[in-house]
Parts: C-alpha cells; sequence; structure tokens
C-alpha cells in the first residue's frame, strides 16, 4: 500500500514541477498593435522592440510589408512607410502619421499572445 501512495505522490510532485517550469518559460511571443482613426488603420506585429528588428506592417487593403525598426527611443517608435513617417508612443499607446506635412493621430490598442 504504501508503494502506491508512494508513486502517486511523487508522479503528482513531477507533474506540478513540470507545470512551474512550462509558465516560467514563454516559447513564443508576439504581440499585434492595432491603431484607428475614423475610417483609417494599420497594425504592427512584432516579438520585441529592439533597434534593428522586423516588424510586420499592414494597411487595409494593402499586402504586408516587413521591416526593421529606424529607431527606439524611450517609449517612442519611429519608422517609415512608403511616403508616410511614423511615430508610435507605447506607454500612451498613441500613433502619429507625417505624410507631405499632414498629421494623422491614432489612437492604438496592444494584445501581446503568450505561449
Amino acid at each position: 500500500m504504501r508503494k502506491d501512495v508512494t508513486f502517486i505522490l511523487l508522479t503528482l510532485v513531477g507533474l506540478a514541477c513540470v507545470f512551474f517550469f512550462m509558465t516560467q518559460n514563454t516559447r513564443f511571443e508576439n504581440n499585434l498593435m492595432s491603431c484607428v482613426n475614423g475610417q483609417v488603420s494599420f497594425q504592427i506585429t512584432y516579438k520585441k522592440l529592439k533597434s534593428d528588428m522586423f516588424v510586420n506592417f499592414e494597411k487595409p487593403d494593402e499586402e504586408v510589408t516587413t521591416f526593421k525598426i529606424k529607431n527606439l527611443e524611450g517609449q517612442d517608435l519611429y519608422f517609415e512607410h512608403r511616403l508616410s513617417k511614423f511615430r508610435i508612443n507605447l506607454g500612451e499607446k498613441i500613433a502619429i502619421e507625417t505624410r507631405s506635412g499632414e498629421k494623422l493621430i491614432y489612437k492604438c490598442a496592444l494584445k501581446s499572445f503568450k505561449m
């Protein structure tokens, strides 16, 4: 009887250790930032924000483009796409698009996925 109880307890402790280490080690992380200004919108997908990291940029009715981050200062992310220059404040979740002197201000939302 004691061998059965010992085996069950060791199995439960082993499973608890496995689940603990699985929660501490994320194998996949992806972030999706969606920015909207009225009917105009865009999405950015990235793994981590560092200089020279790749970001996927998507606007409706356009194909997804991948580019490197131009500049990352504090909570501000700067990049260019076609004729537009973008500045995204990650703390306030606001994006500003500058195109030929005009500025569009977007309200953004961030979703993080971890597995």
